[in-house]
């Protein structure tokens, strides 16, 4: 075998195992958008750097036919190839997201790093699924006075306000109070040229109106937009890549103009949960 062979096969090999990680990374740990919202790319390429320049080139600068300590050599590169990727795999996987969090207009996903350090004990997972990242709400109170006071104790808490574990909900039980709180995205996008470029194609890629679909900001580590979500099922369906500027944007009814203009529909409660019934803001408006 010559030095360019082995060069080949080395990187051949490289590139099957950048491949197999780039599909897990999507399909399992980071799903659509938020590979490239919330680190996957990044992490990715950092892992792909290693994984397809360190061994292959390395092995084109050492590997020559008959070279004595040849094998150790190898068996070395390898080890140090593989040492760098499990790595790079393993702060891909720790990294990914664990729960993606509504609070007060904004997704933000949290990583499954930040879950085991606010909840070391796993009651969250437990009580929520273990399949991630799982969607969870966390509703403001609609009566004005109890809203107000809810909202402004979590802001002015330590804790961020979409890392207060105790007042979530599901999704998908605070839907009807995500969609009346979601971005006029028709408003938002007459602003801008290219934002309405952008939302054009999305959506005509998607093949719903906007009647179908739900705008909603979202926070990631690495970068932020507008998720657009299915209006009738809550999955996230595409993004628009385009930037999130609060004092540009329009919504329905946002959460602080409901708790300072109206009182907006009761609450109703969740008789299934005890616990639900104790948290502020449990209720799912109608």
């Amino acid at each position: 075998m010559t030095r360019y062979t082995a060069f080949a096969t080395h990187l051949g090999a490289s590139l099957l195992v950048a491949g197999a990680l780039l599909g897990a990374s999507i399909l399992l740990w980071y799903p659509p958008p938020l590979f490239e919202i919330d680190g996957g790319w990044k992490g990715l390429r950092l892992v792909a750097l290693v994984d397809l320049v360190l061994g292959p080139v390395l092995t084109l600068v050492v590997f020559r036919p008959g070279k004595p300590g040849l094998k150790t050599d190898m068996a070395i590169i390898i080890a140090i190839q593989l040492s760098a990727l499990s790595y790079g795999i393993w702060t891909l996987y720790h990294n990914r997201p664990g729960l993606i969090v509504y609070a007060d207009d904004m997704i933000k996903p949290i990583a499954v790093s930040v879950v085991e350090e606010i909840d070391p004990g796993g009651e969250l997972l437990r009580r929520y699924g273990s399949e991630l990242p799982v969607k969870l709400a966390l509703p403001i109170p609609t009566d004005p006075e109890t809203g107000s006071e809810y909202l402004l104790q979590r802001l002015r808490s330590p804790t961020p306000l979409h890392l207060h574990t105790d007042d979530y909900v599901r999704l998908s039980e605070w839907w009807p109070g995500v969609i009346a709180d979601s971005l006029d995205i028709g408003h938002y996008v007459q602003q801008n040229t290219s934002w309405h470029l952008e939302y054009e194609r999305t959506t005509a890629g998607l093949g719903r109106t906007a009647d179908e679909l739900v705008f909603l900001p979202i926070e990631g580590r690495h970068k932020s937009g507008i998720i657009v979500a299915d209006a009738a099922t809550t999955d996230f369906i595409g993004f628009l890549d385009i930037p999130y500027l609060p004092h540009k944007a329009r919504r329905k009814v946002t959460v602080r103009e409901r708790l300072g203009i109206q009182p907006g529909p009761e609450p109703t409660t969740n008789t299934d949960s005890a616990e639900g019934q104790n948290r502020p803001g449990h209720g799912v408006p109608e």
